[in-house]
């Protein structure tokens, strides 16, 4: 059974590495790190709790929020930790869809490869909608709810999903998860990744013009694919990627049926 308390022993588990640990010191007029701990324990299980260090800041012109007090990231990281391991909300990794990707383009069936780009990924998000069912749901324990209800009052916090918290990457992955799971049940779809707002589908067939509707159709309330940045590539010709000529290609040169890129 997971355990959510906030307990001093959890909270030690997320202090990550010795700079974490002197910052903790430093900003505590050098007490243990075992009162420190203690103390952020019953602080958080207090009624009134809320967070003290949130502020705004700009990052080539996009907002994000930024947090000072290492307790109070201490906090937002074991939440973080309940809301991955309660949703199995977990992040692609990059590294990984790029080994699978170029396994899967050694393939020497024809393939249809749809890129996509959603725009304003985190800006178009509202943050209330994701939180809404997370706290009606009775999965999350009472102190998790309440340290989420003080993200959503903090008048530091956009309407939107900010960027600069630890919790925001698992709550996209939340809310984007009935999205991820219709793509991947589309007809014809045999492979589909996903890294934030960066999508890449194979189809064994051109899905493009019975899909396409299903695709925009199925993002979550307040998502949009960006035009200029979504892409369709059908390879029909394999001798583009796997020429039997090697280097002295005839069939290259000749060939007909060069893949064509359209946008989406």
């Amino acid at each position: 059974m997971l355990n959510q308390n906030f307990s001093p022993d959890n909270l030690k588990k997320f202090l990550h590495s010795r700079r974490d640990q002197r910052k903790l010191k430093t900003q505590n007029s050098f007490e243990s790190e075992q009162k420190i701990l203690t103390d952020l324990s019953y602080t958080v299980d207090s009624r009134d709790f809320k967070f003290e260090s949130i502020t705004k800041a700009q990052v080539k012109s996009k907002p994000i929020v930024r947090i000072r007090s290492i307790k109070e990231i201490l906090i937002l990281r074991k939440l973080n930790d309940n809301l991955k391991r309660i949703y199995g909300a977990k992040q692609s990794n990059r590294r990984e869809i790029t080994k699978q990707v170029y396994i899967l383009l050694q393939e020497i069936n024809p393939i249809y490869i749809i890129r996509l780009d959603i725009r304003s990924f985190y800006e178009s998000i509202n943050l209330e909608t994701v939180l809404e069912p997370v706290l009606e749901e009775t999965l999350l324990s009472p102190t998790s709810k309440k340290i989420v209800k003080a993200i959503l009052n903090d008048p530091s916090i956009p309407t939107h999903i900010p960027r600069g918290l630890n919790i925001s990457s698992t709550l996209t992955e939340i809310y984007m998860r009935e999205f991820d799971s219709a793509i991947r049940s589309l007809n014809g779809v045999y492979y589909y990744a996903r890294y934030v707002d960066d999508i890449i589908i194979f189809a064994y067939k051109d899905i493009i013009n019975g899909s396409e509707r299903a695709i925009q159709k199925a993002l979550p309330t307040g998502l949009r694919t960006h035009t200029k940045k979504s892409k369709f590539h059908p390879i029909i010709c394999r001798c583009i990627l796997n020429c039997a000529c090697n280097n002295n290609c005839k069939c290259r040169a000749s060939c007909t049926c060069e893949p064509e890129e359209k946008k989406i």
